[in-house]
């Protein structure tokens, strides 16, 4: 997957957390497109470090977790907690205006002053009209998500038949309605490295393990349960 940032960004706080913040404003100018995720007067996108050690996996968990803490504190980014349960750890983040502002004005010149980095909003004279950022319409966040769910599998042994693939693609339309609906169902499946997709209340009862002396039942966690969840599926590795 290739990743960029925007160079004005990059400029106040590195590459580093410029490509993270590039993500983050791309997937705030879709829902703002899609109108979804308004919450107390801006568009919101959501995941958990984990997710984006996925999707930036040059990055650890403690480097996602610093880069976070420096877009914030430099008020380049919101974070807030919208989800619908209260043990769901899932962040919530939006780009400021300081932010909105760079990127829809990319002439704007930025100027260092004791108290930080101040907008001078007369451009840059250099005759060249303010452009707005252009939004690639022809990416399709659900189909990435999908192609990294079958490298996933791939990983695994599993097989990528054409059958497969098309079952895939079924069962995804089968268990959601919207794209965003999909991506969550496709990183679920990506972050417990699952083979294949299921809606959050998918639910098989608990594994016993049995030997010739006793019968145990054992805590399982979510990856474990989900791996016996697809063997009684009969749909693990292959």
């Amino acid at each position: 997957m290739d990743h960029s940032f925007n160079t004005a960004i990059a400029k106040l706080v590195g590459t580093d957390c410029a490509t993270v913040l590039h993500n983050i404003y791309y997937w705030y100018t879709y829902n703002k497109g899609n109108e979804k995720h308004l919450h107390d007067g801006t568009y919101w996108t959501y995941n958990s470090n984990k997710a984006f050690t996925v999707m930036f996996d040059y990055f650890t968990a403690n480097q996602i977790e610093r880069i976070l803490k420096t877009l914030k504190d430099d008020g380049l980014i919101l974070i807030g907690n919208y989800n619908a349960t209260s043990y769901d750890r899932t962040r919530w983040f939006a780009p400021t205006e300081k932010t909105i502002c760079i990127y829809e004005n990319p002439q704007m010149e930025l100027v260092e002053t004791p108290n930080g980095i101040v907008e001078n909003h007369e451009p840059i004279p250099n005759g060249k009209p303010i452009l707005k950022p252009i939004i690639k319409q022809d990416i399709n966040p659900v189909e990435i998500e999908f192609q990294e769910l079958l490298k996933s599998r791939k990983l695994k042994g599993v097989k990528n038949t054409e059958h497969a693939i098309d079952l895939l693609r079924r069962r995804l339309e089968e268990l959601a309605e919207t794209d965003h609906e999909k991506i969550h169902i496709l990183q679920r499946s990506i972050l417990n490295g699952w083979t294949s997709v299921y809606k959050d209340n998918d639910y098989v009862p608990p594994f016993v393990k049995t030997t010739t002396c006793a019968v145990s039942a054992e805590p399982m966690d979510e990856d474990a349960m989900q791996m016996a969840n697809d063997a009684m599926r009969g749909i693990y590795n292959g």
